[in-house]
């Protein structure tokens, strides 16, 4: 129904929506960091749109739209440092900027992107794809550097967790497996 809804815990235990706003695109992926009270919603026309919610949690104002890409967000996330990734079925990953908007940079996959996650500590975005491969980047404010591949699943890359301190990354794909990668 294209509607993106905050639901809030009431007194007598139940949840109830104090915020219901309609999105242009159905909503695909979703990120809300605490912190900043920053909404992100990944939509499937490839736009990402960010809100500001309130102290009370009885609104969300928008900030702006990212337009990042060309097909469904599959995923998006926000850095401590302010940088939003996502990737996307345009087979994209790419960053922003949250204080001005701007793009700073991005990388071609060699399949859909499907999960991402992201280590603050070396500034590594890790992108899963639906052939099954991992990619690893390093993020900076002039660009995106590819760091390695990763190769081991017979299908499609479902989800991402980074474990920082171990240094482990964990990969759940449609192959019925899951990996973990000792990237430290």
């Amino acid at each position: 129904d294209r509607s993106v809804r905050l639901w809030l815990l009431r007194d007598n235990g139940q949840y109830w929506p104090s915020v219901c706003h309609y999105m242009n695109s159905a909503a695909t992926a979703i990120h809300y960091s605490h912190a900043s009270k920053q909404l992100f919603i990944g939509l499937d026309n490839g736009t990402v749109s960010e809100f500001l919610v309130s102290e009370d949690y009885n609104r969300m104002d928008h900030v702006r739209d990212y337009h990042a890409h060309q097909s469904r967000v599959t995923n998006v996330h926000v850095t401590p440092n302010g940088w939003l990734l996502s990737v996307s079925r345009d087979r994209y990953f790419q960053f922003h900027s949250c204080n001005n908007g701007q793009r700073l940079g991005g990388y071609l996959c060699s399949a859909w992107c499907t999960a991402l996650s992201y280590d603050h500590g070396a500034k590594y975005a890790f992108i899963g794809d639906y052939a099954g491969q991992i990619t690893v980047c390093q993020l900076s404010e002039s660009g995106v550097k590819l760091i390695n591949v990763l190769k081991g699943h017979n299908g499609s890359i479902q989800s991402l967790f980074w474990d920082g301190t171990k240094g482990w990354l964990y990969s759940g794909s449609y192959d019925s497996s899951v990996f973990v990668w000792d990237i430290g």
